[in-house]
């Protein structure tokens, strides 16, 4: 399972490393994510990616949105993202962790403001689930500088917080009464939490209409989360890669 991003979220931010030269692209990327769950290795996502940039709407792998403001300095767009987070408890080899209920990927909708200086980027997003998953809230703050930038290669590290509601958090991080019932883990309820997490990201172009795209991040989990009785570990990591065929 992946944490929690807007994270996410990661793959937004992924395809928004440089702004592309071309207005469409098309391709496919892959998400690997080690899991912080007990008795589950990893998970691995391989999805499409469509990119499309307007005067106004655009469209960069599982998210879509608006822009209200749009200029070289300042953006604001109103979207919907995917959160590509998710728990199959039959893929873990801890028969406890069977009895636990599916966390499904969510639909989030919200705003996202960047602001672009010299001195680098600044992104905001606060978004909320919309597809009825778990009724939660998501606010992130991160900044970002190129430490490499020529005409055909950009590599972007950054650092930020993360923001999970009570009920974010619950979902995918909680154990319900029934659940503890059924598994034999003791009931838990997080709250709210914050993360703090470094990441980077990179755009290789490799000719006129191939790039490829690709990101890291890693997530020191709030100890509200990393408490759970279902997560063995204090941290989260994640990783991007994809290609596309700009025209």
């Amino acid at each position: 399972m992946k944490a929690p991003l807007l994270i996410a979220l990661t793959l937004a931010s992924t395809s928004a490393v440089a702004e592309q030269e071309a207005t469409r692209s098309v391709g496919i990327g892959v998400i690997e994510s080690p899991s912080p769950y007990v008795g589950v290795d990893k998970q691995s996502l391989v999805i499409p990616v469509l990119g499309y940039e307007g005067k106004h709407f655009y469209l960069r792998g599982p998210s879509a949105g608006y822009y209200l403001v749009k200029n070289k300095a300042f953006s604001l767009a109103a979207g919907l993202q995917l959160g590509p987070s998710r728990l199959d408890p039959d893929k873990s080899d801890d028969n406890r962790m069977k009895q636990l209920d599916d966390r499904r990927y969510s639909i989030l909708g919200g705003l996202r403001a960047t602001i672009r200086t010299p001195l680098g980027g600044f992104e905001g997003v606060v978004a909320t689930d919309v597809s009825g998953r778990h009724d939660g809230q998501y606010a992130e703050f991160n900044y970002k500088y190129p430490i490499i930038r020529t005409d055909s290669f950009r590599l972007v590290p950054g650092i930020g917080v993360a923001y999970y509601s009570s009920k974010y958090a619950d979902y995918y991080y909680g154990v319900s009464a029934d659940e503890s019932r059924k598994s034999g883990f003791d009931e838990y309820h997080p709250g709210s939490s914050t993360n703090t997490f470094v990441n980077v990201g990179f755009n290789w172009t490799l000719n006129k209409s191939w790039m490829l795209l690709g990101s890291a991040r890693y997530t020191w989990l709030d100890s509200s989360l990393s408490d759970s009785p279902i997560v063995n570990q204090d941290y989260s990591t994640s990783a991007y890669l994809g290609v596309v065929y700009r025209f």
